[in-house]
């Protein structure tokens, strides 16, 4: 399946003869990661290329990702004539390593595009499995369905995420994980008029296999 990948801001661009190179480094002690893009498309739109994580001990690559349509916006300070150019993890929103599935090892997320509520950002979910890294189709459809990336809540071991319709509906949705897969424990609805007030709230609780709803009016 193609993959859409946007990289916001320059990431280490280095010339190469047959193609440009960005790294992005800074994020993990264990691994690197590399786009590349194909001789021609440089000023495309949708550049073609691909995107890939190494581990920078065994220099082996855990992940490899091929696209014909890649988003890369550089920053304007970027001279991509200049062979290397340090830009810090904190600095980009292209890439996200972290744990999602509370199992002690850091998972990744790439954005791929603006494809979640409104035109927010959406990310490739990839879990850490025996030093590489396995696409998640259950954690990357929590970032489409909802409004942006979903928060990690490391104390409760808890996924969070919110969605809303226009200005008077809104969803908050808490997940716990279970075999690798986020699993839906709380949901919350509210309903308000157009000055905000409060006029319906709905909770669903899961009880075993089962979510059970309480409705409120006010």
């Amino acid at each position: 399946m193609k993959e859409r990948l946007l990289l916001l801001l320059g990431i280490l661009p280095v010339l190469a003869t047959a193609q440009l190179t960005y790294t992005i480094t800074d994020f993990s002690t264990t691994y690197n990661a590399t786009i590349k893009i194909e001789q021609g498309f440089e000023n495309d739109a949708f550049k073609k290329g691909s995107f890939s994580i190494v581990n920078t001990t065994t220099a082996k690559q855990v992940l490899f990702i091929e696209s014909d349509e890649l988003i890369i916006e550089t920053d304007n300070n970027t001279e991509e004539k200049i062979n290397t150019i340090s830009l810090p993890y904190d600095r980009q929103n292209f890439l996200i390593f972290q744990d999602f599935n509370f199992d002690g090892l850091e998972d990744v997320a790439f954005m791929d595009g603006r494809n979640s509520c409104y035109g927010g950002p959406s990310y490739q979910i990839y879990l850490q499995e025996h030093q590489t890294f396995v696409h998640s189709p259950e954690f990357t459809r929590l970032s489409y369905e909802y409004c942006g990336m979903f928060q990690i809540a490391e104390k409760t071991k808890t996924i969070h995420t919110m969605t809303k319709s226009g200005c008077c509906w809104h969803q908050f949705s808490e997940f716990k994980v279970q075999n690798n897969k986020p699993i839906a424990i709380k949901i919350s609805e509210e309903s308000m008029n157009p000055n905000g007030m409060l006029l319906d709230y709905v909770e669903k609780v899961r009880v075993n296999d089962q979510m059970v709803e309480t409705k409120y009016s006010v």
